[in-house]
């Protein structure tokens, strides 16, 4: 589903970027294990650049969002994306995630509120 106001960018993924996004799982999965060794998304950018197959970096987040919707475990955190090393990675980020969605709601919040000004 792409996002209001940002159609172009969030569109759907093509049945191509499903099958990149699968790779791009199997990399990570093998080569990028622990939180100690994550891989920043520009380095994706780049690898996928060179063999002339452009990504960036709002196409990789949704590719990871797809893959956690399908239970692919991707971890993530300020230093990139990895495979969990422990079962404590995998919460770290399902916490971080919930995080993000109270962060959310509370400017929805805000924004809701705001709305009596234009009434």
């Amino acid at each position: 589903m792409s996002l209001k106001n940002f159609e172009e960018i969030t569109e759907d993924l093509t049945e191509a970027e499903k099958k990149t996004a699968v790779s791009i799982f199997n990399n990570i999965k093998k080569n990028y294990v622990g939180k100690n060794n994550a891989c920043k998304s520009s380095k994706i950018v780049e690898a996928y650049r060179n063999a002339g197959k452009p990504l960036t970096d709002v196409r990789i987040r949704k590719m990871m969002n797809f893959l956690r919707s399908f239970d692919f475990p991707i971890c993530s955190s300020a230093n990139g994306y990895f495979y969990p090393a422990t079962k404590q990675e995998l919460e770290e980020t399902i916490f971080s995630l919930e995080q993000r969605v109270r962060q959310q709601n509370i400017s929805i919040t805000g924004l809701k509120r705001s709305l009596k000004k234009f009434q």
